[in-house]
């Protein structure tokens, strides 16, 4: 039986794809939490 590369890379490629959305998403909301932290600070003033 011949390993078929095609559909391996083809995982690889989807799952690689899902990381950056993934890591783009934690960066958002890293940001978002960081205007919340400010505007907290903000109002503690």
């Amino acid at each position: 039986m011949k390993f078929d590369w095609s559909s391996y890379l083809e995982v690889a490629k989807t799952l690689y794809h899902e990381a950056i959305s993934t890591s783009n998403q934690a960066k958002k909301a890293l940001k978002c939490a960081e205007r919340i932290n400010r505007l907290l600070e903000k109002i503690k003033k």
